[in-house]
């Protein structure tokens, strides 16, 4: 990564300064984990779905034959399983909430 053309004072006197990064960039190692936090904490909190503890990517809530809804998580990939009302309700919510990380969802 290369820092932005322009000054950046160093307290300490370094040649190269030291910056810290506010968000995770894409390809570190950490960016996976940093990103399935990040969906994971919407997932439960917003949507209000609970975490399967026997696979820790899938995520489930309601009930299963009439309404409900199974959110698997591979990395960054993201399937939603259910009736297509709450399909679409659900990736809406989700496109809004990471706008361009996503494809439109299908309407």
């Amino acid at each position: 990564m290369r820092l932005p053309e322009g000054e950046w004072p160093d307290p300490y006197g370094r040649t190269r300064p030291l910056v810290k990064l506010n968000k995770t960039l894409y390809g570190i190692k950490q960016a996976n984990r940093e990103y399935y936090e990040e969906v994971f904490d919407f997932i439960v909190d917003d949507l209000n779905l609970q975490a399967s503890i026997a696979a820790p990517g899938l995520f489930f809530g309601g009930n299963l034959e009439t309404n409900g809804v199974l959110i698997p998580v591979y990395v960054d990939d993201i399937m939603i399983i259910g009736t297509s009302v709450l399909v679409a309700s659900i990736a809406s919510r989700l496109y809004d909430q990471f706008k361009g990380s996503w494809p439109s969802p299908c309407a």
